[in-house]
């Protein structure tokens, strides 16, 4: 199948992008009981991979050179636009870190791949991108543009969703969901008491129905969306850690340190200088 992706299409997928495609495709055919078209093939390979904006779109992201490059990303989620910021030592790099961020993942961007599509000044041009959690599973994204980093980050937003689909689907809970998804996007000022007050509920009640249903309480999932954005702030750029601090939530940046050092047993600084 990979083949006829590349004879017919002119796409060239990384090795380890074609076993995860291939499953994809023979599913199909045992269900089918059918040899399949390279049409068909190629809606299958689209459906799975490209223009994944199940969960969220990016129709704004603007660059600035600052210490590396700077990223002004818009979220759309459900019809509503947010403005996040995050730096990284390139285009894509810096986006995947707001998404990252944004989001309260925590992954890592494995495997990144780019070529032309056809020859001369109209070319187009495809990029890869492979996501891997924490359980060593991979979420891929594909992205077609004129330009190649706007079909990077396409290719990051349809992997990412992709991401975020199997983490959702997982609670099977549509209030847990919701009640998770505000918790990450405000994690820097959101307490007990204004989540209850969001989502129209006692404290009591919603402090046990977090621990019950997300088999955590409220302050150790707060806790990890922190640390989760600021570790990925302290591998990002060279943001003082007195600021990381203050953007992920914490008024006392000794504070951050210790609940830092408490959880990954290091101080913010050996993290960020962990893997130079």
């Amino acid at each position: 199948v990979s083949y006829i992706l590349k004879r017919n299409y002119g796409m060239t997928l990384p090795k380890a992008m074609q076993e995860d495609f291939s499953y994809a495709v023979k599913e199909i055919s045992d269900l089918e009981h059918k040899e399949l078209t390279p049409e068909w093939i190629y809606e299958i390979f689209t459906n799975r991979y490209i223009d994944r904006n199940d969960i969220f779109s990016l129709p704004e992201v603007h660059f600035k050179q600052v210490d590396g490059i700077a990223t002004t990303v818009t979220i759309e989620e459900k019809g509503k636009n947010t403005k996040y910021s995050a730096q990284g030592n390139g285009r894509i790099n810096a986006v995947n870190n707001a998404l990252k961020e944004y989001f309260g993942l925590d992954y890592k961007l494995d495997v990144y791949e780019e070529h032309a599509l056809t020859s001369g000044s109209m070319s187009k041009a495809s990029a890869y991108i492979g996501i891997k959690d924490d359980d060593g599973k991979m979420f891929w994204g594909v992205g077609i543009d004129d330009d190649i980093i706007k079909a990077s980050v396409s290719a990051l937003v349809s992997a990412v969703n992709k991401l975020l689909l199997e983490e959702r689907a997982e609670t099977s809970d549509k209030r847990l969901d919701d009640l998770l998804s505000y918790i990450r996007k405000n994690s820097d000022t959101v307490s007990l008491e204004s989540l209850a007050d969001e989502f129209h509920l006692s404290v009591p009640y919603l402090s046990k129905y977090i621990k019950q249903k997300a088999g955590r309480s409220f302050s150790e999932i707060l806790t990890d969306v922190k640390m989760q954005k600021a570790c990925s702030m302290l591998k990002s750029g060279n943001l003082p850690i007195r600021d990381i601090a203050e953007r992920v939530g914490y008024e006392s940046p000794e504070h951050f340190s210790r609940q830092f050092k408490r959880k990954y047993n290091k101080t913010p600084r050996q993290y960020r200088n962990a893997d130079k």
